[in-house]
């Protein structure tokens, strides 16, 4: 029986914010078993308390693997009686970035077993990243910008990924933007996020514009962000129009913010 892991789109859009990652503070919960319960891949849950309490009754009724990175201690709500797991994570995480991961083995409908909940700061992806499992001879995209050696072979699999124009590329490419150690591979994997148009974009375009060494990302990331079409842009883009060290980057910056203003 053959497993395959894939990674779903993030689905949400990310709020600017300063935040560090807190996952200690993931594990510390006041919510009683009884509040939260999941059988059969359906949630029931009636809770008020802080994200991080929630999704860590939530782990330990459904045996998920759920990473938080960044700060999650924001209150939130959650009142549902069997509805499907997934669904479920979609509602509660509507506010932020995040990541589902499925399994499927051969001939069986796909599983969540994983969820990766990005902080309302500049996303910050896993250590290492996500396995992605193809089927047949096929040697997908996504799980070249991961994992081959080639920085050549990373980067037409970055710019493969934009050409889909599918939200589905956001998570590898966020990843591939922020953790590639070879910066041209992550100047296509920004240029590539842009293609996606996608909101979920907006965290790890900002986070790369802030702190990418090499402004040749910056500068790839800033246009990319006017492709977003995103209000959340708008205060990162600001911040290096006005202070970014390279005036190429301040220019990108500028042109990217009159571009989602609408200015002439």
């Amino acid at each position: 029986m053959r497993l395959r892991l894939t990674i779903c789109a993030v689905l949400a859009v990310a709020i600017p914010a300063v935040a560090v990652a807190d996952t200690a503070a993931f594990e510390r919960t006041a919510i009683s078993a009884t509040a939260v319960r999941v059988r059969g891949g359906l949630l029931t849950a009636h809770v008020d308390a802080p994200l991080d309490q929630v999704l860590g009754a939530i782990r330990r009724a459904s045996g998920l693997e759920i990473l938080v990175y960044g700060a999650a201690g924001q209150p939130v709500k959650l009142s549902c009686r069997d509805v499907a797991l997934d669904e479920a994570l979609r509602r509660l995480l509507r506010s932020r970035s995040f990541a589902f991961v499925y399994s499927r083995a051969d001939g069986e409908t796909a599983k969540l077993v994983a969820v990766h909940v990005y902080g309302a700061g500049p996303a910050i992806p896993p250590e290492a990243p996500p396995e992605l499992v193809g089927g047949g001879d096929d040697v997908e995209p996504d799980r070249v910008l991961l994992d081959a050696e080639s920085s050549a072979a990373r980067i037409e699999a970055a710019s493969a990924l934009g050409r889909t124009w599918s939200e589905e590329a956001v998570s590898p490419l966020s990843w591939s933007v922020l953790r590639d150690e070879d910066p041209d591979v992550r100047e296509a994997a920004a240029v590539a996020l842009g293609k996606t148009w996608d909101a979920s974009a907006v965290a790890p375009l900002s986070d790369a514009l802030s702190s990418d060494s090499r402004a040749e990302v910056r500068m790839a990331a800033a246009a990319a962000l006017s492709k977003t079409w995103s209000d959340a842009a708008i205060p990162p883009l600001t911040t290096a129009a006005e202070s970014d060290g390279d005036p190429r980057v301040r220019a990108k910056a500028a042109a990217a913010l009159r571009s989602i203003r609408g200015d002439p």
